[in-house]
């Protein structure tokens, strides 16, 4: 029950991010937003590096968020723009293909991490 606590906050702030990278797209476009994204998906990271046995809740709830805001901020604009080279005719087939290639590309990172972080 603890770690859905500590994770409930960050995908929470996440899911009201997303919205705004979408409106936000339209305004300055995928790159402004993906930049920003990166940085913050890199921080959140890297602090969550740093931490021992001893970092209190709080710490963890907010670099998770700060991750999670960079990831949103990544997603929604990445999709957007690929979405928009497709025709029309054809954004079903292509939702699809990006939806089935997600996670088969997402498992490397999770067999990295069952190998060496435990």
């Amino acid at each position: 029950m603890d770690t859905g606590l500590l994770l409930l906050p960050s995908s929470f702030v996440m899911a009201l991010v997303m919205p705004l990278a979408g409106k936000l797209y339209g305004r300055v476009g995928p790159r402004w937003l993906i930049s920003v994204g990166v940085i913050f998906l890199a921080l959140g990271t890297l602090t969550l590096s740093w931490f021992s046995i001893n970092v209190s809740h709080t710490y963890i709830v907010l670099m998770l968020t700060l991750r999670n805001i960079g990831v949103a901020l990544i997603m929604i604009p990445a999709s957007n723009s690929a979405m928009e080279l497709i025709p029309k005719e054809l954004s079903g087939h292509a939702a699809s293909i990006m939806n089935w290639t997600r996670v088969p590309l997402q498992l490397p990172s999770l067999l990295l991490y069952l190998l060496h972080g435990h």
